[in-house]
């Protein structure tokens, strides 16, 4: 196993099938980031390995050999319990890259992992290496903190370094490129467990295991606050959607609105109405009139909506 700091020059294009064991934080988007640089051109596909079946589908809708096959990355995310189920002597293919993660230890009965070209060991980063990943992920951004607010954001993200760069991408939608005073980023760390509408929107559009992860970190108290900012989120686009000079008056920040054209272009009027009025329709589950659990109601909506994005 090789830690990731002692990585060979050009591994990421010597190597097709990549194994990254431990967590999920800045080095591993940096590793990512690294090998989609590496194959600008092919499309980048990314898979969630949750149930024993998934394992199934993916064996035989990803896996078999096609006459029409695109050159791809595929960015597998697998649980601890399926990976000795996993398929790890897959054929090398010239136009296709497989990097599995997820996974922060090896059981040491595995063995066929060995099968894969190279496994990297991933660590969390520590200072100072973790406040200038910070700062180039600020500047990248472009989102302005003062040096102490910097220090900040690493320091209220120990244990959880993977939430850094959530935490900043929502600091640009909600600030833009304006320079952000330590109080209101005092604020946004103390209720950064609060998922808001941008957060869950952007996972839907993301993928699959984004939305997962997103929806398993709301608490039982998060629900109600979530399912209204998701009405509101909505309402807006909706009335976007049937007028577009009112998109500056409702999202002013550019950052909040490409989300937003992008949900609109893929949806359409009618489709975002019947989505808006499938959602109006979970409330009286909320308030105790309905029989089925409002929380699972929001899941599943989120979910559909998600299909329908990516279909």
């Amino acid at each position: 196993m090789t830690p990731y700091y002692k990585l060979p020059p050009n591994w990421e294009k010597n190597h097709s099938h990549i194994l990254l064991i431990g967590p999920e934080g800045l080095v591993q988007y940096n590793l990512f980031k690294k090998i989609q640089n590496a194959f600008p051109k092919h499309a980048i596909k990314r898979i969630s390995l949750l149930e024993k079946q998934d394992i199934e589908q993916f064996k035989t809708q990803t896996l078999s050999a096609s006459l029409f096959e695109e050159p791809e990355i595929l960015f597998v995310r697998i649980t601890d319990k399926l990976l000795p189920a996993f398929p790890w002597k897959i054929s090398k293919s010239p136009i296709r890259q497989i990097i599995v993660y997820g996974t922060d230890k090896l059981p040491k009965s595995l063995k066929d992992h060995n099968a894969f070209d190279i496994q990297i060991r991933l660590y969390n980063l520590k200072e100072p290496f973790l406040s200038r990943e910070i700062n180039s992920l600020l500047k990248h951004h472009q989102v302005t903190l003062s040096t102490r607010g910097a220090k900040w954001l690493a320091l209220s993200h120990f244990g959880c370094e993977h939430l850094i760069i959530p935490t900043i991408e929502r600091l640009s939608l909600a600030y833009g490129k304006s320079s952000i005073p330590d109080q209101d980023l005092k604020a946004c760390i103390y209720h950064q467990s609060e998922s808001n509408s941008f957060d869950i929107i952007d996972a839907i559009q993301k993928d699959k295991t984004s939305l997962y992860l997103q929806l398993k970190s709301l608490k039982k108290d998060d629900w109600n606050r979530t399912y209204w900012a998701l009405v509101s989120h909505m309402r807006k686009t909706l009335l976007i959607a049937k007028d577009p000079t009112t998109l500056k008056s409702h999202f002013p920040w550019e950052s909040q609105q490409k989300p937003v054209i992008a949900l609109i272009k893929s949806l359409g009027l009618n489709k975002l109405s019947q989505f808006h009025k499938q959602l109006l329709d979970i409330e009286p589950h909320l308030k105790g009139l309905g029989s089925e659990p409002s929380h699972l109601l929001i899941m599943h909506w989120c979910l559909k909506l998600q299909e329908s994005i990516l279909s």
